[in-house]
Parts: structure tokens; sequence; C-alpha cells
């Protein structure tokens, strides 16, 4: 196991979550980045907090990428569609809870498996 800081970590998990985004689907890249960000810190940072931070970030990524990339539409479709705030809100709230709450789970995780702190 690596002894890395917080900050390193969620560092190297969200680059490690980008690259795994483009093979899997993005519930299971949520919980893996946390699962890492929190497997790599030390044992006196180390808590479910530091995978949701990271988790978090990423989903943002995700949304803001999703969010300026818009896909390709005929016109005829393209000229009737308008920025809509209240959807925009909800995707962005969505997409953050379920981020927080996967990145959450996988930094539980990671705090079961990574018992290798004093007393253990």
């Amino acid at each position: 196991m690596a002894n890395q800081s917080s900050t390193f970590a969620v560092f190297m998990s969200i680059i490690a979550g980008i690259i795994l985004s483009i093979f899997l689907d993005a519930i299971f890249t949520f919980t893996f980045t946390g699962f890492l960000a929190t497997y790599l810190t030390n044992y006196e940072e180390r808590s479910t907090a530091v995978g949701l931070i990271a988790s978090l970030i990423l989903g943002v990524l995700f949304f803001s990428y999703g969010f300026i990339v818009n896909p390709e539409l005929p016109s005829r479709v393209s000229g009737l569609v308008n920025f809509d705030f209240g959807g925009f809100l909800v995707g962005l709230t969505l997409i953050c809870l379920l981020s927080m709450a996967l990145g959450a789970l996988g930094g539980y995780i990671a705090t079961k498996v990574a018992r290798d702190g004093p007393g253990y």
C-alpha cells in the first residue's frame, strides 16, 4: 500500500478514473475512484471523506464535459433546443449526490480492506 498524502491520492485517483471511464461505466468509475483515493492515503488521513471528495471532483468534471460537448443534432431539432436552468441545477445536483454516495461507498470499502494501521 502506498502511504501518500490525501491530495496526491485524490489527484492520482481522478487520473485513473478518467482513464477507466473510457472502458467502463461511470457508476463503477465513481466507486473505484473513491476506493483508490482512500486506499492510497496514509493511515492517519484515511477516511471515507477522501473517496467522497475524489469522486465528487470526478463527477463535476464529467458533468462539465457533458455540458460543453453536446450531441450532434439535426438542424431542425437544434433550433428548438434551449437552455433550461432548472434542468441544469437538477442534473448537477443529481450527479453530485450520486458521485458522493458512490465515492463514500468505495472509501468505506477501502477503509475496511486496508487495515494496516496500529493495532491491526
